[in-house]
């Protein structure tokens, strides 16, 4: 699994947490290395401040 280790770290706020940006889309994602799969945790587009959003999800948990 060469792909799914694309985009930013995010580990400062969750280990294994990635963004990639795609044209206007920012995915945010982890890797499940045992199951070799990408978990899609949520989707932002345009101008978005994407890391706030994202923050926020996590504080909900």
């Amino acid at each position: 699994m060469v792909a799914p280790h694309r985009g930013e770290r995010h580990d400062d706020l969750l280990p294994g947490l990635r963004h990639l940006a795609i044209g206007r889309a920012i995915y945010w994602f982890d890797v499940d290395e045992e199951w070799e799969m990408v978990r899609v945790l949520a989707v932002f587009f345009g101008g978005q401040d994407h890391v706030r959003h994202m923050l926020a999800r996590l504080l909900e948990e």
